[in-house]
């Protein structure tokens, strides 16, 4: 299975303030939804869930399968929708349903599950022109490193750029 992170950062690294804000751009917003509505699914962590559950974030998406890494028992108020307890249950449940691209969108520790999986192939960095004095890391604290290409990139809108590379194996 092919394992793409796709995440929109500051330029400092971060992902969203620490109030979980994320002021970015409608091109970037662009951007992603087009490359979820692309994939069909999309692998998050329950705070980046129930923030975008909030803003009916998925009405725009074309209703993909979405996978949410959580500890909790409860059942998705959503359809489509499976919450499970580590990566790796994520990619099963892909693979169950006739998948094989999985897209890692959202939230530092589900980035930093698939960071530690040792199994991303691609990643897009859809970097906005914002610096945060604080905030959300791209990854949480981890040992693990990666090797990266680059692929292309391109300009984002105005003043955004995106970089596409594939991890070195």
């Amino acid at each position: 299975m092919k394992i793409v992170l796709y995440m929109a950062i500051s330029a400092n690294g971060y992902i969203a303030r620490t109030n979980n804000e994320t002021p970015w751009s409608e091109d970037e917003n662009t951007n992603y939804k087009n490359k979820v509505k692309e994939v069909g699914n999309l692998v998050l962590g329950k705070t980046t869930y129930d923030l975008m559950m909030k803003e009916s974030a998925f009405n725009d998406l074309n209703n993909p399968l979405i996978i949410v890494l959580t500890k909790s028992m409860e059942k998705p108020s959503r359809e489509n929708t499976y919450f499970v307890s580590s990566f790796n249950n994520a990619l099963k449940v892909l693979i169950t349903n006739g998948y094989h691209t999985a897209l890692i969108g959202g939230g530092g520790q589900c980035d930093t599950a698939a960071l530690k999986s040792g199994k991303i192939n691609e990643i897009f960095l859809d970097i906005e022109p914002h610096v945060f004095g604080s905030g959300i890391p791209l990854f949480v604290s981890s040992t693990k490193d990666l090797k990266l290409k680059l692929i292309e990139f391109k300009k984002i809108g105005t003043s955004g750029i995106q970089l596409h590379y594939r991890v070195k194996k």
